[in-house]
């Protein structure tokens, strides 16, 4: 049978000859009025795109001999509940379940090494499924936008999570991965809305951009001593987060990693960190205090702004400079003491800090910005 043999068509059953071997490609695509189809169980391979936006399609059976089911082979089949996953089949290509909106279960058998680009994106429906041991990648965007999904279990010998992998699960409160991770990649659990907990696994080295961003019922996260560095707005928003510890061997914390974390009231920073970046902490209206460590070089725009009951803050003297309004609106804030070796003060840096009542500016200082001390009662 050809390529395209139905595509657009308004068919609404069809019966396929006993001795077929292969969907070809689009072979369905956009056959909106199917509704069922009966596979022959002489079929071994499902091509690209075969079933593409069959939007009335509400099951169909893969037989056992199928091994290879193209990308994008199911995309859009909106009304389709269910699906079982042959054991032949060692891997679910890019998009092959993207907007199955009603797609409630799904299984996928112990031979499958790899699940593909979107493979089950927008699968809204989706309220759990069960990653098989022998998964070693999941990639880009595999389950983003599976709201219903409420747990997960990433399995020993994964290696690799792609970017935004559960990205926008509002649902998931529970999510366990096992070792053998390197990297939580960017955006991995962003907007992960009901997401309480989680233990980030020894052997993970970097914790990426947005890895966590706007999990706002994040009350608690382990970071293991070997990670090495905090990607910009890794937990920004986290606004039930209550304390960190960014372990020993961290040498770098991104701009806005724990921005807008409403409810922080204690982190430790390591001594290893050699900047803090702009917005790091910007409006972490819950931190008291704070020990910056020797080696910090530099404390970015805005990285404590908005810190409104900062009652402490020790500068060391390896620090070089201070963006602009970077204790901005500090209101609790009483006195500070800047290190030798800083030669300027930018602007508004410690603008509306209105309990300040001294500060100790060193002779090295050679230039003070625009309304660096403003509204310093």
């Amino acid at each position: 049978m050809n390529n395209n043999l139905f595509a657009n068509s308004s068919i609404t059953s069809i019966q396929l000859p006993n001795k077929l071997e292969r969907i070809p490609y689009q072979m369905f695509q956009n056959c909106i009025e199917l509704v069922s189809l009966n596979v022959p169980n002489s079929v071994i391979s499902i091509e690209p795109e075969a079933f593409f936006g069959c939007s009335s399609l509400t099951s169909i059976n893969i037989p056992e001999g199928v091994t290879f089911i193209g990308n994008s082979a199911f995309s859009g089949c909106s009304s389709l509940t269910s699906v079982t996953i042959p054991a032949g089949v060692t891997s679910i290509e890019g998009n092959t379940f993207y907007e199955c909106t009603n797609l409630t279960s799904v299984t996928i058998p112990t031979g499958v090494i790899s699940i593909g680009i979107n493979a089950f994106s927008y699968c809204i429906n989706l309220t759990s499924v069960t990653i098989p041991t022998g998964v070693k990648s999941i990639e880009f965007s595999a389950f983003s936008d599976c709201s219903s999904l409420t747990s997960i279990t990433i399995p020993e010998g994964v290696t690799s999570v792609g970017m935004n992998a559960f990205s926008n699960c509002t649902s998931l409160t529970s999510v366990n991965i096992s070792e053998g991770i390197i990297n939580i990649e960017s955006g991995m659990f962003g907007n992960c809305t009901s997401l309480t907990s989680v233990t980030i696994p020894t052997g993970v080295k970097n914790i990426r951009d947005n890895a966590f961003y706007n999990c706002s019922n994040l009350t608690s996260v382990t970071i293991p001593a070997g990670v090495k560095s905090i990607g910009s707005n890794a937990f920004s928003d986290c606004s039930s987060l209550t304390s960190i510890i960014i372990p020993e061997g961290v040498t770098s914390v991104g701009g806005y990693a724990f921005n807008n974390c409403l409810s922080l009231a204690s982190i430790t920073i390591p001594e290893g960190v050699t900047s803090i970046g702009d917005y790091t902490f910007n409006y972490c209206p819950k931190l008291t205090s704070i020990t910056i460590p020797e080696g910090v070089e530099s404390i970015g725009e805005h990285a404590f702004s908005a810190c409104y009951i900062l009652s402490s803050v020790s500068i060391p003297k390896t620090v070089k400079s201070i963006g602009s309004c970077a204790f901005e609106d500090c209101s609790s804030l009483a006195t500070i003491t800047i290190p030798e070796g800083v030669t300027s003060i930018e602007g508004k840096s410690f603008s509306g800090c209105s309990c300040l009542t001294s500060i100790t500016i060193p002779e090295g200082v050679e230039s003070i910005g625009d309304l660096a001390f403003y509204e310093c009662n």
